[in-house]
């Protein structure tokens, strides 16, 4: 059983014995982790994120990548200590790749007006490019279009 899985069936009540190995381990393994945790999202409970929160502190990362993937998984899980941090994120962070995650998590989680407001204040900072993908996430989930003169 993965790391993942058995964090997931703990399900925020403590921490896996072997938790603190997971520290000294590569960036690209902790992405796994995080990868295998949004494969099963939707049987993830906020108190489970709280857990890993508490044993990696995830939250207060300052690696883009570890970012992108644990704020996907605190907005689609409604883990309400993400919310601000990820609406930072985006107003700090100009990549697409980085944006797009925030972005579909927030219309996943039916937060599509926190999407179209976050753009909003955002798009003088964005690439055009990363305006046209994020705009295709909101209009393709809303069925509105974004208005350019936000």
């Amino acid at each position: 059983m993965s790391l993942a899985e058995v964090y997931n069936q703990l399900e925020g009540r403590k921490s896996p014995d072997d938790f603190a190995e997971f520290r000294d381990f590569s960036e690209n393994t902790k992405l796994v982790f995080l990868d295998k945790l949004r494969e099963d999202w939707s049987n993830l409970k906020p108190e489970t994120l709280a857990q890993i929160d508490k044993d990696y502190n995830f939250t207060q990362s300052v690696d883009p990548k570890i970012k992108q993937r644990w704020y996907w998984l605190g907005l689609v899980v409604d883990y309400e200590p993400v919310f601000e941090k990820a609406h930072e994120f985006v107003s700090t962070q100009g990549k697409t790749e980085n944006l797009q995650f925030i972005y579909q998590a927030l219309v996943d989680s039916n937060k599509k007006m926190d999407a179209f407001k976050w753009l909003g204040e955002n798009r003088q900072f964005y690439h055009k490019a990363a305006i046209a993908k994020i705009e295709k996430i909101i209009d393709g989930a809303t069925n509105f279009h974004v208005d350019d003169s936000l």
